[in-house]
């Protein structure tokens, strides 16, 4: 369900990253994080409680560690619903795969419709992803390369076949490493700076379902760590920084 005054912010958000970074962008780069963002009627806002220190003129590292919707909404008009769309391949969104195992590797929508393209650049509207398909977004984001994730090593099965989309690249990765990692540093996965070596990174999020209100939400935490990359989510949990954070530290923490 897509609720345009919602705080949802997906870790997917890699996908709008990537598509301003191949823009000319880079993780310095300022953006406007304001109160609020209107498209077309429908009023974007950032989670209650967000740091006002973190609002007006910042660089995009600062928007990404805070969790600012309205900051990548603003830049809305850079980047196409295909660019999007392209650079969510390039991270491995949409592959296919041949796991053993039925596997879901996630979509962004085809749309001309102002909203839908606001919403997508922060992963809401209809984007959908799975645990999968975020767990290899970041492990790409992560490498510099498209990662095909295998269940058995050495299993005989199907190649992973990616689209046909330009992969992330070297100079891509270092970017929207440098973004990740000041999630951990300065926003809301400090716990992970307690890891040895002090180099995690990832992002939080939230998703909200049903039709309560306040709505309940689904907590998510994708993160990196050494070599390996992980996604958490939590079922009727709350902000990922709460709820997804410490499981994803004490898995980390045992590497």
């Amino acid at each position: 369900m897509f609720r345009c005054k919602s705080p949802n912010y997906f870790p997917r958000i890699l996908l709008g990253q990537l598509a301003l970074l191949r823009k000319g962008m880079t993780a310095q780069s300022t953006v406007n994080c304001s109160e609020t963002a209107q498209v077309e009627g429908c009023v974007f806002k950032n989670a209650t409680g967000y740091d006002p220190s973190a609002l007006g003129k910042q660089p995009l590292t600062v928007a990404m560690a805070h969790s600012c919707n309205t900051a990548f909404i603003n830049e809305r008009d850079k980047v196409s619903q295909a660019d999007l769309q392209n650079a969510a391949q390039g991270l491995g969104l949409g592959m296919e795969l041949d796991l053993g195992v039925a596997t879901y590797m996630g979509a962004v929508p085809d749309t001309d419709d102002a909203v839908t393209h606001a919403a997508s650049m922060i992963g809401q509207g209809q984007v959908t992803v799975s645990p999968l398909t975020m767990a290899v977004m970041t492990a790409s984001a992560a490498k510099g390369e498209i990662v095909k994730p295998v269940l058995v090593k050495g299993q005989s099965l199907a190649e992973a076949k990616p689209t046909g989309s330009q992969a992330v690249t070297t100079a891509e990765s270092k970017e929207l490493s440098t973004l990740m990692r000041a999630v951990a540093t300065e926003g809301y996965l400090q716990d992970l700076k307690n890891l040895t070596p002090d180099d995690a990174m990832g992002k939080t999020g939230t998703a909200e379902f049903g039709n309560d209100n306040p709505p309940k939400t689904h907590s998510w935490v994708v993160a990196v760590h050494k070599d390996i990359a992980v996604a958490v989510v939590l079922e009727d949990g709350d902000l990922g920084a709460v709820t997804g954070q410490p499981i994803v530290y004490e898995f980390l923490k045992m590497l």
